[in-house]
């Protein structure tokens, strides 16, 4: 089932039609690590997939479409960032990305201008892809986001933050201390206490858990929201 209003394209639109058309939107509903979204500049919702709805409302698309998403979000301010994003690609007219931390796995999103007819409200299409790492050749991205969702890393301090985002990067207790100017000591209490909160002691393991969610030492700086999720099946992507 589609979520939200679709139009009939002209010939000659780079949409496919008919059975393609189908094939496309089934991908785009069913797929858990694609989320889709269509937002105008007034911040309402005009299309969102499951993926999207779940992952940042934890509600299902029917209840959503029409709302504002500052209304639907942890903090509004997430919901007039996203808009200023969309505002920016629109007035630059092409395609624009960020990454963010989100319930505790990487999102790499692009947000890209789309037409409208008439007197319709500017729009943007929002796509993320969930556990996504951005192209090696897009390592500094353009947009970024001042919120971070930990999801199961929510315990961990901003330093603790810091020191298991360095443990991703394959840095050793040595290589941290160095580079934070603390201790060896101070360093092995963090990754102890690291281990402690996320029920893992394997080095390898922390690591893994660092790069799944795309950890960086910034991130600890950013400022931290939470989701009231009620989906923690395991054929969600955020369960651990």
């Amino acid at each position: 089932m589609l979520y939200g209003q679709t139009r009939t394209r002209k010939r000659g639109s780079a949409m496919p039609d008919g059975r393609m058309h189908e094939a496309v939107w089934k991908v785009v509903e069913g797929d858990p690590m694609l989320g889709v979204a269509v937002i105008d500049l007034g911040g309402r919702l005009l299309y969102i997939n499951e993926a999207a709805a779940r992952a940042y409302a934890d509600r299902p698309p029917a209840e959503i479409i029409g709302r504002r998403i500052q209304d639907l979000l942890p903090d509004p301010a997430l919901g007039d960032e996203m808009v200023e994003n969309g505002r920016r690609c629109l007035e630059a007219g092409r395609s624009m990305e960020l990454r963010r931390v989100w319930r505790g796995r990487h999102h790499y999103v692009t947000y890209s201008p789309l037409p409208t007819e008439g007197d319709e409200e500017d729009r943007f299409l929002g796509v993320v892809r969930i556990g996504a790492q951005p192209p090696r050749d897009k390592s500094d991205l353009e947009l970024k986001t001042s919120f971070i969702e930990l999801g199961p890393l929510k315990e961990l301090t901003p330093r603790e933050l810091e020191v298991l985002a360095l443990i991703g990067q394959g840095l050793r207790v040595a290589d941290i201390a160095k580079l934070l100017h603390r201790s060896e000591r101070t360093i092995e209490k963090h990754r102890e206490s690291i281990g402690r909160k996320l029920d893992s002691t394997d080095r390898v393991e922390l690591a893994l858990i660092a790069r799944r969610a795309g950890l960086r030492m910034d991130d600890a700086s950013l400022k931290r929201i939470e989701v009231r999720r009620k989906d923690n099946s395991k054929d969600s992507p955020y369960s651990t």
